[in-house]
């Protein structure tokens, strides 16, 4: 068993770290006076810029390098009491803005409390909760929008594929969890790059891999083309829910891995499980801060107390989105933490 501990991975291209369009891409879907004002922010707070929070009549706030800033009507950074203001209509326009991107998301992300624009950002919302049922219908009136930046970050996955091949040249399957933001998605997205296309001086083959990205985040694919690099023998599923990707990725592509985004739901249990009967490696994520918490939570709990997964990758924000903390073998379900 391989243990990685305190590692923070840096990106290896900074130029590309929001995509090849990414800032473009949140600023199109503002509202004039944001888009304008947001505009003026220094290339190097955009590359360090993990959130924009936008609250109708209440200060313009963004995240930087995991820290809380306001800005000003110049684009500038400033104290709380000075910043910009966004209007109940900004957050309103801003929300129509994002949402014609996509049918789909008029219909089933309304109701899930989030959209996923192109390029892999995810924005989530809040309002007035519209319920049928027990169930969320909607959400509407939104005064609240956290627009939360995808990133590329090449070569974070490159420790956690050495770890998942054995001996015998097979994959582990592979469970990664942590916290919100602790950079689950982004080691999904560069673990798919380094195992379809290689690298042979560190003993790693190509695979053939397929992703299921059910919320269209990990390969951020536009009319099915994928905005990040995902690697070269890569076939992504994009918008598609695990139960139904799982099954028909399984029988047309004839992978050697899967990899999916956050599984939580019980209909993705019996997907995950044909995945693992087939002989096909799993890699896949989950919110948990640590796997003592991971194994609370039923739907995790089911499938590591039956083995589905080998091994589980620890994330944290301990040294910024992306700390590997631990990678550990779940028959042992032990780990180790360093300060290194």
């Amino acid at each position: 068993m391989k243990l990685v501990v305190g590692q923070e991975s840096k990106a290896s291209n900074p130029g590309r770290a929001l995509g090849p369009r990414g800032w473009d891409q949140i600023l199109q879907v503002l509202p004039s006076r944001l888009r304008q004002v947001l505009a003026r922010l220094q290339p190097h707070q955009v590359r360090d810029l993990s959130e924009v929070r936008i609250r109708a009549n209440r200060p313009l706030q963004i995240i930087v390098n995991g820290t809380c800033r306001f800005v000003g009507g110049s684009g500038e950074l400033t104290t709380v009491d000075k910043a910009l203001v966004p209007t109940g209509d900004e957050c309103v326009e801003a929300l129509h803005q994002m949402a014609r991107w996509s049918i789909y998301a008029l219909q089933q992300e309304m109701k899930n409390g989030y959209l996923t624009l192109p390029g892999g950002h995810r924005v989530g919302f809040t309002g007035e909760a519209v319920l049928e049922g027990e169930e969320l219908k909607l959400i509407r009136h939104v005064t609240s929008l956290n627009i939360r930046l995808a990133r590329e970050v090449l070569g974070k996955g490159l420790s956690v594929a050495e770890a998942m091949l054995a001996d015998n040249g097979q994959l582990l399957n592979t469970l990664i969890i942590g916290p919100p933001n602790s950079g689950k998605t982004t080691l999904l997205r560069d673990l798919a790059r380094v195992l379809g296309t290689g690298c042979p001086s560190r003993g790693l083959p190509i695979f053939q891999v397929a992703i299921i990205d059910e919320r269209s985040e990990i390969a951020a694919c536009h009319r099915g083309i994928p905005q990040f690099d995902v690697g070269v023998a890569t076939d992504v599923l994009d918008r598609c829910p695990k139960a139904i990707g799982i099954q028909n990725i399984l029988r047309a592509m004839a992978p050697e891995v899967i990899i999916t985004d956050e599984i939580g739901r019980v209909e993705d249990v019996d997907a995950v499980y044909d995945a693992a009967r087939s002989g096909v490696a799993l890699v896949s994520s989950a919110h948990a801060s640590g796997l003592e918490q991971a194994y609370t939570r039923p739907i995790v709990a089911k499938l590591l107390a039956e083995n589905l997964f080998d091994q589980v990758v620890v994330l944290s924000r301990r040294q910024g989105p992306g700390t590997i903390e631990a990678i550990t073998s779940v028959k042992e379900r032990r780990g180790c933490r360093c300060d290194g």
